[in-house]
């Protein structure tokens, strides 16, 4: 049984499953070119019709209902990739929450897992007094190849008095974010930001004795103007003291509201295995404190945000209508194999060259764009699709910068071999992370890695990450020195690098002058 699954909203994605494999799996954006947009292109028509897929069922979620739908169906149709005899499932966000949660199981080996689901929204639906309601938190057991959900809460954005609301951690935060004058999503800036605040006697609790986040703190025109107990409207100046607490404050209050829910979550429903997921699992100070204070098994989705819909979707239907078990994932690098179509590069020099070139141009202090295989899926560059350079410079980050032009406050991730990561940063329970889910203290700070408070984003690597292990075993070989400063491969505003044209682009609007492709041993060198 063949499915494809699509999911229609801000972290639009296709997932492609056959004979209980997920084969292929990718973010919309990386083909359409159109940050956090979810409209079919023709590059992903290509690679649907490329790699032979066709559809015996058809999925379609959405966050928000639209028009969308039956083009998409019509534009599949006639490209083949449906037929008349496929069968289509329009779901919506009815089951929104159950596919983040099967999403995030099958990034374990668990066999059975308790599994907490926060986010902003979930499904929706109007209770008896006409009031909309929204999935915030849910639970779900997965036992004996079956998942039950067994507590949902809900919020509302129509009633902050209504009896059974649970404000949502997720709507809270974005409302510091539209308030710093960010974007609606842009929850990593803010928890960046946060880094440079601290505790200041004049700003209260945003949490009320029952945990609740009181949201009114970010009430105002249009959800942007703060006018409720803020003395000023907030920024994100350097100089502005009193913004960098308000978001210390809401970070805090973040972090604290989720390990009392989830605490009294376990209480409720023992487990000794638990599974965070949702877009609130993307803040990685809050995951950092859950792994060290929860005296159960803690593991996070690394697809936490919606791009994992269209992943449970098709597992979901998957487990319904045909197979036993859905294969688990070993990694997120599922996007569609690159052509190496390096003809696009004539007015370039391309060189054969070997991982101990690439070392040499490290020590040179350049910047490296790394191009292998089938790219990550997520928010970030796991050496698939990286851009690298010697932490250990003293302008290491400045030189990223001028390719990246990184907002001051926030910082660059970390990749170190596995094997090292505990000689350089604190644990006390983790002992690898190879999505960047967590953030460590570094023993002897390198400041172009660590954010203001000595911690650092960081990827463990080992052998299962073949090319970027051997870059960086080159890398220590030479220097004893097993970390690399490691950001995503993409311009501001862009999303992150999928073909040999994306990377092209990036070549011809920065100041990136090398890229490696390790499956080739080529290496791409723009000419002055």
């Amino acid at each position: 049984m063949r499915i494809l699954s699509y999911h229609f909203g801000h972290d639009g994605s296709i997932t492609y499953l056959d004979k209980g494999r997920i084969v292929y799996h990718t973010q919309l954006e990386r083909l359409n070119k159109f940050k956090s947009n979810a409209i079919p292109s023709r590059e992903l028509i290509i690679n649907l019709k490329k790699n032979n897929i066709q559809a015996d069922i058809f999925i379609l979620t959405w966050v928000i209902e639209n028009n969308w739908c039956d083009k998409i169906i019509e534009l599949f149709k006639r490209n083949n990739i449906i037929t008349n005899q496929t069968q289509i499932v329009k779901i919506g966000r009815k089951q929104h929450h159950i596919f983040h949660a099967l999403c995030a199981f099958h990034f374990t080996k668990f066999t059975e897992a308790n599994i907490y689901v926060y986010d902003g929204h979930g499904a929706a639906f109007y209770n008896k007094d006409d009031i909309l309601l929204e999935e915030a938190v849910s639970g779900y057991i997965f036992k004996e190849k079956k998942i039950e959900a067994f507590k949902i809460y809900y919020g509302s954005k129509d009633s902050d008095t209504y009896d059974g609301n649970i404000p949502e951690c997720g709507v809270a935060y974005a409302k510091l974010n539209t308030s710093l004058g960010l974007e609606y999503n842009d929850c990593g800036k803010s928890m960046a930001f946060s880094t440079y605040g601290k505790e200041n006697s004049d700003i209260k609790s945003f949490l009320n004795e029952k945990y609740i986040f009181n949201t009114k703190y970010f009430n105002g025109q249009d959800g942007y103007i703060p006018i409720q107990n803020l003395k000023q409207q907030l920024t994100l100046n350097k100089n502005d003291d009193y913004s960098k607490d308000i978001a210390w404050r809401v970070q805090k209050d973040f972090e604290e509201k989720a390990l009392y829910d989830i605490k009294k979550f376990i209480k409720q429903f023992p487990c000794k295995n638990l599974i965070i997921t949702g877009g609130c699992a993307q803040n990685i100070f809050t995951n950092t404190r859950l792994f060290k204070e929860l005296d159960v098994n803690v593991s996070v989705d690394p697809l936490c945000n919606d791009q994992g819909i269209s992943l449970g979707a098709a597992i979901k239907c998957g487990l319904e209508v045909s197979y036993k078990t859905i294969n688990r994932f070993d990694d997120v690098f599922l996007g569609f194999l690159p052509e190496y179509n390096l003809e696009i590069f004539k007015d370039y020099q391309i060189k054969k060259v070997d991982d101990n070139f690439i070392v040499d141009l490290l020590l040179n202090k350049e910047v490296i764009a790394l191009f292998s295989g089938q790219s990550e899926q997520g928010q970030r560059g796991l050496g698939h699709r990286s851009l690298l350079i010697d932490a250990n410079l003293d302008d290491a980050k400045e030189r990223m910068s001028k390719i990246k032009k990184r907002a001051w406050y926030r910082p660059f991730a970390c990749s170190i071999l596995e094997e090292d990561f505990l000689n350089y940063f604190e644990s006390e329970n983790i002992t690898k992370s190879p999505y960047m889910l967590y953030v460590f203290k570094m023993k002897k700070p390198i400041k172009s890695i660590v954010s203001k408070d000595g911690y650092s984003r960081v990827q463990t690597v080992d052998i299962e990450n073949t090319k970027y292990f051997n870059l960086l075993q080159a890398f220590k070989k030479r220097t004893n020195i097993p970390y690399l400063l490691n950001t995503s491969l993409n311009l501001p505003g862009e999303a992150l690098v999928e073909t040999l044209e994306d990377l092209k682009f990036t070549f011809e609007n920065s100041d990136l002058k090398y890229a490696y492709l390790p499956d080739i041993n080529k290496l791409i060198i723009k000419q002055n």
